[in-house]
């Protein structure tokens, strides 16, 4: 059986981008930005920090980032997108400044 949560799309998301793992100030839950995935989508992904294990975290990162590679999908300010595990996320698209790539925030909707 394949573990890899990008199978689905029969595409090398994992080789394309890494994932970093941020925990904010005064914050015991952990968030993920993905480094690498700006050339084939225009920004990278955000995952803002939030109660699901970092292993879930990722594997959102990856398949939203597989995802759009895929379908060619703009995803829109406020639009809300569901994982395949039932967690909703709000989309908000933020523009480069200064030395930071425009990324794909996606927000927890349990927080």
């Amino acid at each position: 059986m394949n573990n890899d949560p990008t199978a689905a799309f029969q595409l090398p998301v994992t080789y394309w981008a890494s994932i970093h793992f941020f925990q904010p100030e005064n914050n015991s839950k952990v968030g993920v930005v993905t480094k690498g995935i700006a050339p084939f989508l225009g920004f990278e992904i955000e995952v803002s920090s939030c109660d699901l294990t970092p292993a879930k975290i990722s594997e959102h990162a990856f398949n939203t980032a597989a995802y759009i590679v895929c379908s060619g999908a703009a995803l829109k300010d406020n639009e809300n997108i569901t994982t395949n595990y039932g967690s909703k996320f709000t989309v908000k698209n933020i523009t480069a400044s200064n030395n930071y790539p425009a990324f794909l925030r996606l927000s927890h909707n349990n927080e």
